[in-house]
């Protein structure tokens, strides 16, 4: 292809076929950060802290919430009992073995 603009386009829909599993793991855990923040956000944009401190506080619960969820993601694989009983007791662990 001569034309740049239609290369690029052929890379992405390529590039889109192939990692389409991995953009849909990544948009729905964006989506669920940023509808966390903004839960917290909201809760404590409406509390009297936020007439005292304004707007540090909401972005720090906010933030927190993310972060806890975060951390969760992290620590679940780490836990060798708990990634063992999600392979053998649940319906979970098979589609783990089908996508690696």
């Amino acid at each position: 292809e001569r034309n740049p603009l239609k290369r690029f386009a052929r890379n992405m829909s390529f590039f889109f076929v192939e990692n389409w599993k991995r953009i849909w793991v990544l948009t729905l855990w964006i989506s669920f950060c940023i509808v966390l923040f903004t839960w917290k956000f909201l809760q404590y944009k409406r509390r009297a802290v936020f007439e005292v401190m304004g707007y540090c506080v909401a972005v720090a619960k906010g933030s927190a919430e993310t972060l806890k969820f975060n951390m969760a993601l992290i620590f679940l694989p780490v836990c060798r009992n708990t990634i063992t009983s999600l392979r053998t007791k649940s319906k979970l662990g098979f589609h783990l073995m089908t996508i690696s």
